[in-house]
């Protein structure tokens, strides 16, 4: 039997049975139309004094979206199970076409993110996502978890399956997107219904690795105070880099001061802080609730 039968026969399309359609989970599909027209009106907004046609771009990854939506929701999603090697294989190999080795690779703003097929750029990152966390979900299915030293070698192997994605697009480098997969882990293993023992021993890690952060960024806010104080005197400061034990560029600290503390990363509010500056002027002007549809100035 080809693999299109195998996908798309009757006896796989488990969402066409009258019991699997009552059962369908009409909510999520609903606030994602919601949310993608939303995400269309506002582009046509911001837009409207200034000109631009990026809300039809917009409309058309909206329509492929929901078109593949649609198209995979007809799969009974346990035929993924007998693919799921060949999809993550298929997600790792789209990763290693991004990095330097590739000569189809394209570097755009410092990073390598994207391939090249001629018509367009993509990014496989996107791609890998999904082709993880179907891997994860199908070793998770063939395995039967207890206690967390029962389950060393099922984490083990998860563990492995989400580690090597995370570590090929840290090195992109998109802190962003590798910062996704821990989420993703924690949520099948949630539902994988693991010991509540290993969610107090993770959740107790993320918080040191988390304090431990804080404080690199705390120490790398100290130390752009001083260059600029410096700098304010007329002097030359002796030394501009910032050295940490900790695997992230600086401009992935300056985006979570960005966040946190825009005026210390860029004061003058047009760089990195430009758009949080954006967002204070129209909460000043417009209030809450804006300034009203298709009126924005910001």
């Amino acid at each position: 039997m080809s693999v299109y039968r195998r996908i798309f026969s009757k006896k796989n399309q488990s969402m066409m049975h009258p019991d699997d359609r009552r059962r369908f989970d009409w909510v999520s599909p609903l606030c994602m139309l919601l949310l993608c027209a939303i995400s269309i009106l506002f582009i046509y907004s911001a837009q409207y004094t200034h000109g631009g046609d990026d809300w039809k771009k917009q409309l058309f990854w909206v329509t492929l979206g929901l078109g593949t939506y649609g198209l995979v929701s007809l799969i009974n999603y346990k035929i993924f199970l007998g693919y799921a090697h060949l999809i993550y294989g298929a997600g790792i190999c789209g990763l290693l076409l991004a990095t330097n080795l590739s000569p189809i690779s394209v570097e755009m703003m410092g990073a390598r993110r994207w391939i090249d097929i001629g018509i367009t750029t993509i990014q496989p990152t996107e791609g890998a996502k999904i082709g993880t966390l179907i891997m994860a979900a199908s070793i998770l299915a063939r395995s039967e978890l207890g206690s967390v030293r029962d389950s060393i070698v099922v984490l083990a192997k998860v563990a492995v399956v989400f580690l090597v994605p995370m570590l090929l697009i840290f090195l992109q480098p998109d802190l962003g997107s590798s910062l996704v997969f821990p989420p993703m882990i924690f949520a099948l293993l949630y539902v994988s219904r693991l010991s509540e023992k290993f969610f107090v021993s993770a959740f107790a890690l993320f918080a040191v690795a988390v304090s431990v952060l804080g404080l690199d960024i705390y120490a790398y806010s100290q130390h752009l105070e001083q260059v600029r104080a410096i700098e304010r005197t007329g002097a030359t400061p002796p030394s501009q880099e910032y050295h940490s034990i900790l695997p992230i560029h600086n401009y992935q600290r300056n985006r979570i001061l960005t966040f946190v503390a825009p005026d210390v990363v860029d004061p003058e509010g047009t760089g990195a802080s430009w758009n949080a500056k954006q967002a204070k002027i129209s909460a000043a002007t417009g209030g809450v609730a804006g300034k009203g549809l298709f009126k924005g100035t910001q």
